[in-house]
């Protein structure tokens, strides 16, 4: 046993020196790595992806309208690009119809209420006004 333990240390010793300076001398190689080049050419690249059938976007966006209502017209495909600003669909709301309708109404009896004050009274009415007046003996 105890020849044993003398041959098999310095034989460590040995092989463990011996890895040492083959590692040092194989990592010390001489010149420049060399490099391996490719010449670029333009050319159809296809993919092949497998999934599950379900496909979901990157970037997920939900768009939320105001107001109940019926989609009337979209007026873009799907999966097309659409700028800043841009009418994504036309929604049909009876609710706002209504409340459009009822402005209108509004507004042209606040137009007609307007133009009497603007043009003044009718001639006829100034007219009996005037003759109040020279009677009272004003």
């Amino acid at each position: 046993m105890a020849l044993k333990r003398g041959i098999l240390v310095p034989l460590l010793i040995l092989i463990l020196l011996v890895t040492i300076f083959a590692v040092y001398f194989l990592s010390k190689s001489s010149g420049p790595p060399q490099l391996l080049l490719a010449k670029a050419t333009r050319r159809e690249m296809r993919v092949n992806v497998s999934t599950n059938g379900i496909i979901e976007p990157a970037d997920r966006s939900e768009v939320y309208a105001s107001v109940d209502g019926l989609v009337a017209r979209i007026p873009r495909k799907e999966g097309s690009e659409v700028a800043r600003g841009e009418l994504l669909m036309r929604l049909e709301a009876e609710q706002i119809r209504t409340a459009l309708a009822n402005a209108k109404a509004s507004l042209l009896r606040e137009k007609r209420q307007a133009r009497v004050v603007t043009a003044g009274p009718p001639r006829e009415e100034v007219d009996a006004l005037d003759t109040s007046i020279a009677e009272c003996g004003m």
